[in-house]
């Protein structure tokens, strides 16, 4: 009866000494999968926060880009213009001398005109 006692005490002992162990272990195992979840879930965000300055990074780039492109077109047409005006300037510089030789060559021919007569 002793034995049967300690046996079945023993027993006991050993169920809740296995229980407690599984327990642990169950405790343990689930501390790592939320570990590994959390550091899946990190890197996750921090594959989306790259992605995300990445496109912004890209955006600005693009903005400022553009502004330059704005810039430049803007510089290269007042340029043209400039040329333009100053080609349109000697034209009428060189109207304008053609038109005076005239009138000095005619003025000349009057005067000879006077001087003969």
């Amino acid at each position: 009866d002793l034995v049967s006692r300690c046996i079945v005490a023993w027993s006991q002992v050993a169920r809740l000494e296995n229980s407690v162990k599984l327990a642990e272990e169950s405790k343990a195992v689930h501390a790592r999968e939320i570990q590994e979840l959390r550091t899946q879930s990190r890197e996750k965000g921090d594959f989306t926060a790259t992605l995300m300055a990445k496109r912004f990074r890209r955006a600005k780039q693009a903005e400022l880009v553009a502004g330059c492109v704005a810039v430049w077109a803007r510089r290269a047409r007042e340029s043209r213009r400039a040329a333009e005006l100053d080609e349109l300037r000697a034209r009428a510089r060189v109207k304008g001398d053609q038109t005076a030789e005239l009138m000095a060559e005619k003025f000349r021919a009057a005067a000879e005109v006077n001087l003969v007569l």
